[in-house]
């Protein structure tokens, strides 16, 4: 998890949504009280990922494109 944000904001702990084309849930992150960016943990982003490809939005298609 990152310790501090890129402009030295405080970060909070948050459950926030994440979509690529369609919504895929809510996960843990960190959000900065200063700037607003947030930051998914590792954990998160692997549950992202695995979402994203059983819903074929994630890596290679069939025609050998990434999408």
């Amino acid at each position: 998890m990152v310790e501090e944000c890129h402009c030295e904001g405080k970060l909070k702990k948050i459950m926030q949504s994440y979509s690529i084309t369609i919504p895929l849930g809510v996960f843990e992150a960190e959000k900065c009280e200063k700037c607003k960016s947030v930051y998914f943990t590792e954990e998160s982003m692997k549950k992202i990922e695995e979402k994203a490809k059983k819903r074929g939005i994630w890596g290679w298609n069939k025609d050998g494109k990434f999408v």
